[in-house]
């Protein structure tokens, strides 16, 4: 999975609706906390 990508897909996601944060969540790890990464919004 490229991270990188699906973060700036967030980012973009989160400034077109105004929303100060994001999830990004990967269901590909064993465990799902390990997949869970916050996303701000800091424009």
């Amino acid at each position: 999975m490229n991270v990188g990508m699906n973060n700036e897909q967030v980012i973009t996601y989160l400034k077109i609706l105004n929303f100060p944060l994001g999830l990004l969540i990967n269901f590909n790890e064993v465990l799902i906390k390990h997949g869970i990464q916050g996303v701000l919004n800091l424009s």
